[in-house]
């Protein structure tokens, strides 16, 4: 039971004046120099003592007993003498801080029933009560001071502070700038403007919603997985124009530029030199993408006709001939041909020529050559008169012809042309050093030692003692800047080289990569950009190209200690050549290049430049506010392929892919996926073809999925038709619209035939109430009746009149002599005229 301190001091005095032979603890006290030293003391004097009055013998040290403690417990008396009240006694440790309990032990005669006990601590503390008296209050706090705490800028802190000044030195009343009050005190506003920005700027960028600046906004996305690009340069096509007597010509890649010509007096042929100062007037440069081999004899082909006045290269072709009198062409595989109307099929004029009958090709297969024994030529050295030459060209068929080209014979000139010495080029232009017509080595600085002190040296870094630095005399790390804005942003020369002309037209910002290049003193390879330093090496010589709003470019170089990419060498002198101009400002027009410029020997070689076709792809850099739409919904596009509905889902999404589908099969140690295809506008799955979609799926390919890409079952139909023509229409030609209609091609009117490719895929139900329907608006039928309709060699097999497919099966019916296999159509018609 506990009981108050003051109810013991009053038993204690009881004790004291009562006759009564017992005794008891009238207090404990603690040694603070050796805790394990006690001192005990009665209220009357101990057993064996002078006047000693308790009964018994006198205390041993077994008859002591501590109990309590919390982190120090089991604590015992060792040693015990008694002289007079009091008992000096000396424990085994000391105990902790919390309250321990010293009490007789049962049993012992001549003991106060309540004073036999005694709490006490080996340790005090200012809790126990025990300690020094609290200091004085404080004072009472002075008045705070008026402050305007909305004080944001330079000015705001400057009145602030004067205002303060004036009240609390109310003497001070100097307001000259060159007193030194009124420095400190803009000094000190100035510092104060600064913190204000650094802390609303890390207030507003630290989200993507409230980020202003451009490359803050990049790197939030970049955390989704969302890239933010710097826009592309436009591509154009330029044809470059020989002197008179050059017949052949290796243009170089460097070191050449095609500009538009915003003045008329301006010549067609400058030097490079005279390049820049034109761009920064205003015209618009394009670089080549290669180097290039140029021949007179390409200016201008005309396309042969073979003597027809109606001749005409149907919309879908993929090949042509091509008239060479002076036997002099030398096409060769990957040769880039524009094909243009050079007059107007009606009136013959080469003024109303259509400018929009232009479309680039690339050779896919060296030139066939055949002779037109109907024409002959006398040959280009003298003589008897000899066959045409005429060289047959093929394209790809993704650069089938777009329109109906008319290349038929005519009085005053070729109908059609193909330009030849084309030169795919890039918006933009190359730095240059007036002195040396080379690119230009912008100095970038030196970078400094952002390194910890204590930490080793970098490989190949001087082995130099490094003085402690503090947080504020710490150099920041290397983000040198481009002293000229809008850096190039264009497709790598090799995406789209060896491939059809619109592959090599097509520009994606997002595989756009920035034409800059940076070398150091202590380095022998160069810098490359990248997108990012995500995955990089640790000894990657790589940095990242950041772009603002403006255009103004920083470069960011990895930061010691992360490992992605190189950092560079302290004291490391940087410089770089890079190109300027990108965006929607190259998209000109056909036409608009006029100048080109040259240094050295080659400009006496070339006469003039201009471009067919108008440049295409240019992009203007993503901004921050199409950033926030796109980045927060960016990770929720499919970019992997787990089940047979994701393979199936990437094919159907591929330009060249009408429909596909996947199943799995079990190979007993892996499972494969075969991907069965239906290529658009009904073209062969070749090698080219799979190895094309493999190369597109593997990115996206689970680990341990074998992929395989096979062609479609073609399920050829037999179909019979007899119909009955109107009174007022020919039989024969209703019999030939109706093959036309349900054909496998296009009809007269560009509308695809009821069996085109393109109408039909896997699992295509094909009724017989639709051939009834298409049939029957066909001009000039008046009647029909379809006498079998099934898959090739069962006529009559849907008796419900419709035809299934399985999964893998496409229907085919091309009606073809050549092609039995495909389908074969019958019709049969009567009356009419």
């Amino acid at each position: 039971m506990a009981r108050s301190e003051s109810f013991l001091d009053e038993r204690r005095e009881r004790l004291a004046a009562s006759p009564a032979r017992v005794n008891g603890i009238a207090g404990i006290e603690v040694d603070p120099a050796d805790m394990t030293r006690l001192t005990l003391r009665f209220v009357h004097p101990l057993p064996g003592q002078p006047n000693g009055r308790p009964a018994g013998p006198a205390l041993k040290p077994f008859d002591l007993l501590i109990e309590g403690g919390d982190r120090i417990r089991g604590i015992g008396v060792v040693d015990a003498v008694a002289s007079g009240r009091d008992l000096a006694l000396r424990v085994n440790r000391a105990g902790d801080f919390s309250a321990y309990t010293l009490r007789i032990r049962d049993g012992l005669a001549g003991w106060d029933p309540i004073l036999r006990e005694i709490r006490f601590a080996f340790r005090l503390h200012c809790d126990s009560g025990d300690c020094a008296s609290p200091a004085a209050p404080p004072p009472d706090p002075a008045p705070a001071p008026q402050i305007d705490y909305l004080a944001r800028d330079y000015d705001s802190y400057r009145r602030m502070m004067l205002d303060r000044m004036a009240v609390g030195v109310p003497d001070w009343t100097e307001r000259n700038p060159a007193d030194t009050g009124v420095a400190l005190v803009e000094w000190l506003a100035y510092l104060g403007d600064g913190l204000s920005y650094l802390l609303d700027h890390a207030g507003t960028e630290y989200a993507l919603e409230t980020a202003r600046l451009r490359v803050s906004a990049a790197r939030h996305a970049r955390l989704v997985g969302y890239r933010m690009h710097n826009g592309a340069s436009a591509r154009a096509l330029a044809q470059v124009r020989l002197a008179p007597g050059v017949d052949r010509l290796d243009l170089p890649r460097a070191g050449l530029a095609f500009l538009t010509r915003p003045d008329a007096g301006d010549q067609a042929v400058i030097q490079l030199a005279q390049a820049q100062a034109a761009v920064e007037s205003g015209a618009v440069a394009f670089e080549p993408l290669a180097p290039a081999v140029l021949h007179a004899a390409h200016d201008r082909i005309a396309l042969h006709h073979w003597g027809d006045p109606q001749a005409m290269l149907a919309a879908g072709t993929t090949f042509c001939d091509l008239r060479d009198p002076d036997r002099a062409l030398k096409l060769a595989v990957g040769d880039l041909l524009v094909l243009m109307q050079a007059r107007d099929p009606v009136t013959g004029r080469v003024d109303d020529a259509d400018p929009a009958q232009r479309q680039a090709v690339r050779l896919a297969g060296p030139p066939e050559m055949i002779e037109d024994p109907l024409e002959p030529v006398p040959p280009p050295g003298g003589g008897a008169a000899v066959p045409l030459r005429v060289w047959r060209i093929r394209w790809d068929a993704a650069d089938a012809l777009r329109f109906d080209l008319h290349i038929g014979a005519a009085a005053g000139g070729p109908m059609a042309l193909a330009l030849g010495n084309m030169v795919p080029a890039d918006h933009g232009f190359t730095l240059t050093d007036p002195a040396t017509d080379q690119p230009l080595a912008e100095p970038l600085g030196v970078a400094p030692d952002v390194t910890d002190p204590e930490a080793p040296p970098a490989p190949g870094a001087p082995d130099e003692p490094k003085a402690r630095l503090s947080d504020l005399d710490r150099p920041r790390p290397f983000r040198p800047r481009l002293s000229r804005r809008d850096l190039s942003f264009a497709m790598p020369p090799e995406i789209g080289a060896t491939g059809p002309a619109a592959a090599l037209m097509q520009v994606d910002p997002a595989r756009a990569v920035a034409q800059i290049s940076l070398r150091s003193t202590r380095e022998a390879d160069p810098w490359r950009p990248e997108p990012d330093l995500l995955g990089q090496p640790a000894d990657a010589l790589r940095f990242v190209p950041e772009v603002e709003a403006d255009g103004t470019t920083r470069l960011r170089f990895a930061s010691p200690g992360i490992g992605n990419g190189k950092v560079p060498l302290p004291g490391d002198a940087f410089t770089a050549s890079y190109r300027i101009g990108q965006g929607r400002a190259g998209n000109i027009g056909a036409g608009a290049l006029a100048r080109i410029a040259v240094s050295g020997a080659a400009a006496g070689h070339v006469v003039g430049v201009w471009n067919p076709l108008p440049a295409q792809g240019g992009t203007a850099r993503e901004t921050v506010a199409e950033t926030r739409q796109r980045a927060p919904v960016s990770f929720h596009q499919q970019r992997r392929a787990v089940t047979l509905a994701d393979y199936e889902a990437l094919l159907n999404a591929h330009p060249q892919v009408q429909r596909a589908t996947a199943r799995k099969r079990w190979l007993g140690g892996w499972a494969a996926i075969f991907l069965t295809v239906d290529r658009v506008a009904g073209l062969p799955v070749d090698d080219g073809f799979r190895q094309m979609l493999l190369d597109y799926l593997e990115p996206y390919r689970m680990m341990g999925h074998d992929l395989a890409v096979d062609a479609p079952i073609l399920v050829p139909l037999q179909i019979a038709i007899r119909a009955c023509a109107a009174p007022d229409a020919f039989a024969d030609k209703v019999a030939q619209a109706l093959a036309a209609r349900f054909s496998a091609g296009l009809t007269e009117d560009g509308r695809r035939g009821f069996f085109h490719p393109d109408n039909v895929s896997f699992g295509s139900r094909i009724y017989l109430s639709h051939i009834y329907r298409a049939a029957l608006e066909v001009p000039g039928v008046a009647d029909l009746r379809v006498t079998a309709f099934g898959r090739a060699g069962q006529p009559d097999a849907s008796a419900e009149g419709v035809l299934d497919f399985g999964p893998r099966e496409i229907p085919v019916l091309s009606n073809d002599p050549n092609r039995p296999g495909e389908g074969r159509l019958t019709i049969e018609t009567g009356g009419g005229r």
